[in-house]
């Protein structure tokens, strides 16, 4: 046999191993993941969370972000309402008067009823410290400004930030 030799016999050396794409993740395009699950019970709260896991960042930066505010706020009334026996008013102590609380007061009272009944404080800990910094892409000043402020716009980069640090949260209310 012509041209053979024994090289054409030897084991031929692995090719290298491919690259996995594990690594590799798909910009997000909605504001929730779609890994998250949120168990919520209340029909309007439902609608609002459904539309916030489809519209696109891209194309729907102020809706996401007034809806976000917008499902911040009732999940926190309905948790103090149906889990914390809590009422979402209270009384001026300089007139007669009942006043709304602050949504601020409220994610508060919110936050003190879980860890009462057991959450790990450090959960919570993407909300605690979005309210107390106005820079912070979730604070109760920036969502008030997404509404409120003809000169302030949304980024998409911050409203995610802003999920990814409130999502736990939003798993206690709604597991």
């Amino acid at each position: 046999m012509e041209g053979i030799t024994d090289k054409d016999f030897a084991a031929k050396p692995p090719s290298p191993a491919k690259k996995s794409r594990a690594g590799r993740t798909s910009p997000r395009t909605t504001i929730i993941p779609k890994s998250c699950k949120l168990n919520v019970t209340t029909a309007k709260i439902d609608g609002i969370y459904k539309e916030l896991k489809v519209l696109l960042l891209i194309k729907h930066v102020h809706a996401i972000s007034v809806l976000l505010r917008v499902f911040l706020e009732m999940s926190v009334d309905e948790y103090l309402v149906s889990k914390a026996s809590s009422t979402l008013t209270f009384k001026d102590p300089k007139s007669p008067r009942i006043l709304d609380k602050k949504l601020k007061d409220k994610v508060k009272e919110t936050i003190a009823h879980m860890v009462a009944k057991g959450a790990p404080e450090k959960d919570f800990k993407g909300v605690l410290t979005a309210m107390n910094d106005s820079q912070n892409p979730f604070s109760i000043d920036t969502l008030h400004a997404y509404i409120h402020n003809r000169f302030f716009t949304p980024t998409d980069t911050h409203l995610v930030t802003g999920w990814d640090n409130a999502q736990p949260f939003f798993e206690k209310i709604w597991p």
